[in-house]
């Protein structure tokens, strides 16, 4: 398995508002367009006990945060010892609707994974999957999709052209302006990174302006401008939403401030023991 990165802080900011869009909304098909693996063995890593293991002991200091449907989802899977990717999280909350699955992903064994859990809920026929680079394939789809369509888009480089020469802003955008609700997350490790993914979002911003739009980042205190003095897996991370119809924001925004309360006192453990300052702050770009 290539990926790594799972349970670490930005899957927790990530699928907090990725759970949140997706309860009580009636969407019809969701894409994903760098959908990984169907779920993860938690090896207790340091970025993991940082991330969901810090925010599963802590999310009772905030109320709203163990009353979230992402908690709720995911507590099960903890105590197993699993922790679910974000189609299986998807597939979970709009599996009893009539809703279906479109995966996208260049690793063959994860899409085998996606087909080996949909089957487990009872979903293989609602399951669609693509091998290959969603910068290219997902756009032809754009057309043929409304309103009721959804798009998690998490490549982690938004600003990265893929082979077709299309970046992952480009193509938010694109399904932004047809009126498709779209979520994408992005990471950084620098505050210079920060600065450079936030003027590429301002400026793209006018070209779904008649959308209702917000974006929101959660970054450690312990950012740097230019270097990297730690890993506890991403530095910050933001997501970005447009859709034709609410965002639950202020419910965002209040979860992005608690998590700000339960992470005051965290501290990041690496891997040879020492120990770092790892509260986090936010900040509303949109």
């Amino acid at each position: 398995m290539t990926y790594r990165h799972y349970g670490n802080i930005g899957d927790v900011w990530k699928h907090l508002v990725l759970c949140e869009l997706l309860t009580g909304t009636d969407v019809k098909t969701y894409i994903e367009t760098n959908s990984a693996y169907y779920a993860y063995k938690l090896d207790n890593t340091p970025g993991q006990k940082y991330g969901i293991g810090y925010f599963s002991e802590n999310a009772h200091l905030g109320e709203k945060l163990q009353k979230s449907s992402y908690y709720g989802l995911i507590e099960p899977c903890l105590a197993k010892g699993n922790y679910p990717g974000s189609p299986a999280q998807a597939m979970m909350l709009l599996g009893k609707k009539e809703c279906n699955f479109i995966f996208f992903d260049t690793d063959s064994a994860a899409l085998e994974s996606l087909r080996t859990g949909a089957k487990k809920l009872g979903l293989s026929d609602r399951i669609k999957t693509s091998n290959t680079d969603s910068t290219a394939g997902f756009p032809k789809m754009i057309p043929e999709l409304d309103e009721n369509s959804f798009v998690h888009i998490d490549p982690y480089l938004i600003n990265k052209p893929g082979d077709n020469g299309n970046t992952y802003m480009d193509v938010f955008t694109e399904a932004a302006r047809k009126g498709i609700t779209c979520m994408m997350w992005y990471g950084f490790r620098t505050l210079n990174e920060k600065r450079e993914l936030n003027r590429l979002i301002l400026k793209n911003r006018p070209k779904f302006i008649n959308q209702t739009s917000l974006c929101i980042e959660i970054i450690l205190k312990g950012i740097r401008e230019n270097y990297i003095p730690f890993n506890p897996g991403v530095m910050g991370c933001g997501v970005l939403i447009s859709g034709p119809g609410r965002i639950p924001s202020e419910k965002i925004g209040d979860y992005a401030s608690l998590l700000t309360v339960i992470y005051k006192n965290a501290v990041f453990t690496g891997s040879r023991g020492k120990q770092y300052n790892a509260a986090l702050y936010s900040e509303k770009i949109i």
